[in-house]
């Protein structure tokens, strides 16, 4: 009978110490799981801060290995939408810095509360008025400076007309020469006036004036000239 007992209790005894050694087991690799879990949400929270959405993403899928968390699901989610959001805006900076503007506007509107992207929009706004500006003057100045070459090509073919050569500087003002000069414009023609100055006349008194010689209506673009006298 004492045998009997004695193996009963050998029987329960090493029945206990399984189950303990079980617990235990279960309690130190949940205790591993667990504090691998934490590691790997450190690791990924950190990655967040520092705006690497698609690695903290990453990090998340694996920490999602340990058992399926909604918390880690929703972390997923929300790096995910930071990515994309940081890829907008990134995009807008780039199409800002292409001068873009308007469609760089277009990517801030969509990340208005990420980073300074109200700051952009008013800034691009602001880019885009002074680049307006900036274009009228140049259209404005090309006007300027086409109308200047059009008016000195009136002025040469008047010239080559009738053989006129430029005036050299040091001209004797007691001779004469034949001026050519654009006097205005008239129906989209350039008037061109040809005269000489006549000096005063010492000996005479006579005062000095011009003489014209011609009025030509020159269209360059054309290469027409027209004798107006003849008219």
């Amino acid at each position: 009978m004492i045998k009997i007992r004695n193996k009963k209790r050998l029987i329960i005894i090493i029945c206990i110490l399984k189950i303990t050694i079980i617990v235990v087991g279960f309690g130190v690799v949940s205790y591993i799981k667990a504090s691998s879990k934490n590691k790997l949400l450190d690791s990924a929270n950190k990655l967040m801060t520092q705006e690497k959405y698609s690695e903290a993403e990453a990090i998340l899928r694996e920490a999602l290995k340990y058992g399926n968390d909604p918390n880690i699901q929703s972390m997923i989610m929300l790096s995910m939408d930071k990515e994309r959001t940081k890829e907008i805006y990134d995009s807008g900076l780039g199409k800002m810095n292409g001068q873009k503007y308007d469609a760089a506007i277009s990517c801030f509107s969509q990340t208005l509360k990420y980073k300074d992207s109200k700051f952009k929009i008013d800034e691009c706004k602001k880019l885009k008025h002074e680049e307006n500006i900036k274009e009228k003057e140049d259209a404005k100045r090309r006007l300027v400076f086409q109308a200047e070459q059009e008016k000195k090509l009136a002025i040469r073919m008047v010239k080559d007309r009738l053989n006129i050569t430029d005036i050299p500087s040091s001209a004797n003002p007691n001779k004469l020469y034949l001026h050519v000069d654009c006097d205005h414009m008239e129906n989209g023609k350039y008037i061109i006036h040809v005269y000489e100055i006549v000096p005063e006349d010492p000996a005479t008194g006579f005062p000095g004036h011009t003489a014209t010689m011609g009025w030509y209506a020159v269209d360059p673009k054309v290469g027409s000239v027209t004798n107006m006298m003849d008219m």
